[in-house]
């Protein structure tokens, strides 16, 4: 009996596996023969169309002005140098209808369809003008669920795909353990290296969802550095060892989660990199990651296993364009087995387009040298020719799918139903609203009374700032939180010391006021100064202040003689988290939201 039971199971067991199998093949197939038809188009191409394939630079501006509509000469730059694709900015996208039009003007131009790529992380890193501003990763997680992740990022990816941008350079997996990172902060989901892992892989399931790729940024991680990248060359002194425990852990999640590209970081580590370099200005340095072929072919690639496409960051930015020779950093990326040159020559002007010319032709020259295998060149094309097969960027002939060939008004009318749809703004203040964080509420001071004789001023740090809170009040007497004799009102205490603001706090009764800090080093600045001052003044009349940290949370620390503190993890007036943050101080109903972050002295 047990012999055919055995026999049933067995039976059972591998018709699972067949059916199993019948699922996966085709997927592992479809791959494959993108691997194929690849290799067959990029062997067609001359080694000047195949490091044309590698270049992906950014368009912002032409002789001073922004990009907006594509002129003859960039036009022909893209046309002649085949580059692979471009990567816009917030000069490229100001209007949906705009954008839409100047994508297709720029795949009229190219003889290989490009891929079109942006940093639209949400939060403090958005670039859409009319797109939908959720309010960035630390806001995420502070919700305390994982699927507003994948809602929100299936949402930017949607606003994306829409407009005709297959590439969202996000998420950001750093983890930020350094409170004075002047850079990464609140763009990162945490300090915690298994919840950035998680947060990841969830933001990358919502951009595939909308047929979006992703990119994993900055390997092998920023989030311990002092210094920003754009405008100095950071240092982490970690050993393989310790970035394993940390760095490295969301990296692998979200190459396991199926990142499609991973950007490196413009950070030296010489406990891992012992190869040196010297710089413009003399000195002896270590080689970044950006140019390492430790971290890129020997960790990245051999230790995680990643056979996708690399990216570097862009490479006008200070740690690189002042400290290395173009041509040099060139050669250095090519050779560590990085796939595009993100930005490598400014193409601003005529003289921009030169410098084009003479980077490719020296890229060519290296390999006519040996300096750099022609082969490593090859398989890069190969890899972002794949990329633009797995997202329906090329058909298998080279040329434009018919997704881009689409009739122009047509996605017009779809771009203007989705990106900033009414949906997609519900989400944004819904996920805004979960993320408002309280961490102190003394004597209950929360929610604030709504008596009609109170008086209430908000203090926001600049001036941009000040029509969202007051949106906020609007919708609070819209919604009866607030009552409509109820005076609040709304200033900016920009560089300004308490002494200037001094008839405003005898007329008020109650103070909220707003704290950017950007790190712990910040605050002995003058937001600092200014909410201490008024911190001291307010309580010494027995008026009550509470304090809305709207960026890295570690400023609240410093303000524990506030009657209430609240957090909400970015600063960005056209994001809804300002105002969310408002909203909820009168709320009947209390913030819900968790730190993302150890919060210490």
């Amino acid at each position: 009996m047990y012999r055919k039971w055995g026999k049933r199971c067995m039976a059972i067991m591998m018709s699972i596996m067949m059916m199993c199998s019948l699922v996966v093949q085709p997927a592992k197939a479809a791959e494959r023969d993108n691997t194929m038809v690849a290799k067959e188009i990029v062997s067609r191409m001359t080694l000047e169309e195949k490091i044309g394939q590698m270049i992906m630079p950014a368009m912002r501006k032409w002789n001073g002005k922004n990009v907006t509509v594509l002129n003859a000469e960039l036009s022909e730059a893209i046309r002649k140098y085949k580059f692979g694709g471009i990567i816009l900015f917030a000069e490229n996208t100001p209007e949906t209808e705009q954008t839409v039009r100047l994508i297709d003007q720029m795949q009229q131009a190219a003889s290989y369809p490009l891929l079109i790529s942006i940093d639209q992380e949400g939060g403090t890193v958005t670039r859409l003008g009319q797109g939908t501003n959720f309010g960035g990763n630390m806001a995420l997680t502070a919700t305390g669920n994982i699927q507003n992740t994948i809602d929100v990022s299936n949402a930017i990816g949607e606003e994306l795909s829409a407009l005709g941008i297959q590439i969202d350079f996000a998420p950001v997996v750093d983890v930020n353990v350094n409170p004075n990172n002047p850079v990464i902060g609140v763009r990162s989901f945490s300090d915690n290296p298994d919840v950035v892992a998680n947060q990841g892989a969830a933001f990358i399931s919502g951009l595939h969802k909308a047929g979006v790729a992703s990119a994993l940024k900055h390997f092998p991680g920023h989030g311990d550095t002092a210094t920003d990248s754009h405008t100095g060359l950071p240092c982490i002194n970690k050993t393989l060892e310790q970035i394993q425990q940390c760095e490295l852990i969301p990296f692998k999640k979200g190459i396991d989660a199926g990142a499609d590209i991973v950007m490196t970081a413009h950070i030296q580590y010489p406990m891992i990199e012992k190869t040196t370099y010297k710089a413009r200005d003399g000195k002896v340095i270590t080689l970044p990651s950006t140019l390492s072929k430790t971290m890129i072919t020997d960790v990245l690639r051999g230790q995680l296993g990643y056979d996708g496409v690399v990216t570097t960051d862009a490479l006008n930015m200070d740690a690189i364009a002042k400290l290395f020779v173009p041509k040099d950093a060139a050669r250095l990326a090519i050779n560590a087995d990085v796939d595009i040159l993100l930005m490598p020559v400014d193409l601003s002007s005529v003289a921009g387009i030169q410098n084009m010319e003479q980077y490719l032709n020296d890229i060519v020259n290296m390999v006519s040298k040996g300096e750099i295998n022609e082969a490593t060149i090859t398989r890069s094309a190969e890899r972002i020719v794949k990329l633009k097969l797995d997202y329906g960027v090329m058909k298998a002939d080279g040329s434009a799918s018919e997704s881009l060939l689409q009739d122009e008004n047509l996605r017009i009318a779809k771009a203007l139903q989705t990106v900033g749809s009414p949906a997609h703004k519900v989400l944004e203040w819904k996920v805004a609203g979960e993320a408002v964080t309280l961490v102190k509420n003394d004597n209950q001071t929360l929610p604030l009374c709504q008596s009609t004789s109170e008086n209430i001023a908000i203090f926001c740090p600049y001036n941009s700032e000040i029509s969202s809170i007051e949106q906020a009040i609007t919708k609070l007497k819209q919604d009866h939180l607030l009552e409509d004799t109820t005076v609040c009102k709304v200033f900016s205490y920009e560089k300004k010391n308490i002494s200037e603001v001094a008839d405003i706090i005898k007329e008020n009764d109650t103070f909220v006021v707003i704290s950017e800090m950007s790190g712990k080093s910040t605050i002995s600045g003058w937001q600092g100064n200014f909410i201490n001052a008024l911190n001291q003044e307010a309580h010494s009349s027995g008026r009550k202040v509470i304090i809305v940290s709207a960026r890295l949370p570690y400023d609240a620390i410093f303000y524990q003689n506030a009657d209430a503190i609240v957090l909400t993890y970015c600063p960005k007036s056209s994001a809804f988290n300002i105002s969310a943050a408002i909203y909820a101080i009168f709320d009947k109903k209390l913030p819900t939201g968790q730190i993302p972050l150890k919060i210490v002295e």
